[in-house]
């Protein structure tokens, strides 16, 4: 009797019936738990069947035999398997199970993806292999994206992954929420550095000013402005600025590699797209297009200071 439920999960501890496991099946609704499980409960523990009055339908369909002698592809991670196996290898997907309906987990050339696969008995199964070939969406392969990213950054890689395969697009980077105009520089978003860098400015204006006459420097007034800088109106625009200034940090740690991974496909699509010598060649031009610059880094953050210094004393030459 086992074999006919090979590939059912029992429904007291959750696990896939084998080939010679001892079976029973509640007389009532006909639902197989292992005998020991039976044993433990003393019971049929399919108590919704038992309320609706229904049966026990089974959720594999044993629609796929393949040719004699030939491997069988597992249909969620893409895993070639004896003919004779009844579980996949690397997975331990069934086999059998049901092979009609469309898979997201593999493409048409069987290359793993990271999408759900349909449920079994409402139980969602979403380990999945991935390999540097698996396709992440518009000829880009996952080692396009590990060479654009660096190796180094399995936190930015992960999100990638997430970009491709679903609609979302909110994530979390630490980095971005501390110095985001700085982030940037660092991954080569220029555009999004020297906007993030000038409305950074623009906000701490108020604050320069403040700390600019108040002595706050070690006793020395800088400068000092017909802006009455302690008044009320003059605070809460500086506690404004200082309100809006977290809400970008906010909003760029939360879109910081969606954005990102935005770019990185535009610049790999775009190398893709020209002849090149060989693979090694792109992939060659594609670490040099993505990776890292401290240089950008140091030099934003010269043009800040510069920027900041002039400012300063262009007030207080103005207002001696």
């Amino acid at each position: 009797m086992s074999d006919k439920y090979t590939g059912e999960r029992c429904i007291v501890c959750g696990s896939l019936f084998a080939d010679g496991d001892d079976i029973v099946v509640c007389p009532e609704c006909g639902t197989p738990c292992h005998r020991t499980c039976w044993e433990k409960t003393d019971k049929c523990s399919n108590t919704a069947l038992h309320e609706s009055g229904g049966s026990w339908k089974p959720a594999a369909k044993v629609t796929y035999t393949p040719p004699d002698g030939e491997p069988i592809r597992c249909i969620r991670c893409g895993a070639l398997n004896e003919p004779d196996s009844h579980f996949c290898v690397e997975c331990g997907l069934p086999l059998n199970f049901d092979r009609d309906s469309s898979r997201p987990f593999n493409g048409t050339d069987g290359t793993p993806t990271t999408d759900d696969v349909p449920s079994m008995q409402g139980m969602q199964m979403r380990t999945v292999r991935l390999t540097p070939q698996s396709d992440m969406g518009d000829g880009i392969k996952l080692a396009d994206f590990i060479d654009y990213i660096g190796t180094s950054s399995l936190g930015i890689l992960a999100s990638f992954i997430k970009f491709a395969k679903t609609d979302r697009r909110l994530s979390f980077n630490l980095g971005a929420l501390i110095f985001p105009e700085l982030y940037f520089f660092y991954r080569k978003m220029t555009k999004l550095g020297i906007l993030f860098l000038t409305i950074s400015f623009i906000l701490s204006i108020p604050n320069m000013i403040y700390y600019g006459q108040s002595g706050a420097f070690g006793g020395m007034v800088l400068f000092s402005t017909p802006i009455d800088f302690k008044s009320a109106d003059f605070l809460k625009l500086n506690e404004v600025c200082g309100i809006l200034d977290i809400i970008m940090n906010v909003l760029a740690a939360s879109y910081a590699n969606y954005w990102y991974y935005k770019k990185a496909k535009q610049d790999i699509t775009r190398i893709r797209s020209e002849e090149t010598v060989s693979e090694k060649d792109t992939s060659l031009q594609i670490r040099k297009k993505g990776g890292t610059s401290w240089a950008a880094v140091g030099a934003a953050f010269v043009s800040l200071m510069i920027a900041t210094l002039a400012f300063m004393l262009s007030l207080s030459f103005v207002y001696r």
